[in-house]
């Protein structure tokens, strides 16, 4: 992308990131050297973990820290109803 301040882990760099768990019904006994194709192929969002945006975390635990998931489904739901 031509960005001079991405593509390494640094201090002042950008930073995007996702943590899947490799030990859910789905993910469980995953090799190391399958763990790309086995969060491409069997993890959902419920495996993931942990999200990074720009160096800021947006998802942690699982849990969303700015929004409130449900509530804003509801609305968007709401809104294609009205």
């Amino acid at each position: 992308l031509g960005w001079t301040t991405a593509g390494r882990l640094a201090v002042g760099n950008r930073a995007d990131l996702v943590t899947i768990q490799l030990d859910s019904e789905r993910t469980a006994g995953t090799p190391r050297d399958l763990a790309v194709a086995t969060a491409v192929f069997a993890a959902t969002s419920s495996d993931i973990s942990t999200v990074v945006v720009d160096g800021h975390a947006v998802v942690a635990d699982g849990h969303h820290l700015s929004i409130d998931v449900a509530a804003e489904l509801q609305a968007s739901i709401k809104e294609l109803f009205t």
